[in-house]
């Protein structure tokens, strides 16, 4: 597994089991997987085959996300290719993050199995 390093204050992030979720930017709908999840932001996986745009172009564009029937909408901070899928860092805007909690707070849905401070492996 690829480490990854978060810069900035201390936050818990969670792997998950791959709760699905689709990510609507601009035309385009993104079919994928939540791989990681903070307070405020998140990693989904996609399959590459299904990426028909310039994510690089999207950098900062708005997304509306579907988790579990709950609409939230966000931006995407960052992204990066791994073999066959693209795994991309979204974050939650401030007006939706009491909603997202919300669902973060419903563990049963979620199947946590991992947990660390400022970087997660």
């Amino acid at each position: 597994m690829e480490k990854m390093f978060f810069i900035g204050p201390p936050i818990q992030h969670v792997a998950t089991q791959g709760l699905h979720l689709s990510c609507r930017i601009g035309e385009s709908t993104l079919d994928g997987r939540l791989k990681e999840i903070s307070r405020s932001e998140f990693c989904m996986e996609v399959p590459s085959t299904r990426v028909k745009t310039c994510l690089l172009e999207m950098i900062h564009a708005p997304v509306l996300l579907e988790i579990e029937q709950v609409l939230l909408s966000g931006s995407i901070l960052w992204y990066t290719i791994e073999g066959a899928s693209y795994f991309i860092g979204i974050r939650v805007k401030k007006d939706h993050r009491a909603a997202w909690r919300k669902l973060l707070l419903d563990k049963s849905r979620w199947g946590f199995h991992a947990s660390a401070g400022a970087a997660s492996a």
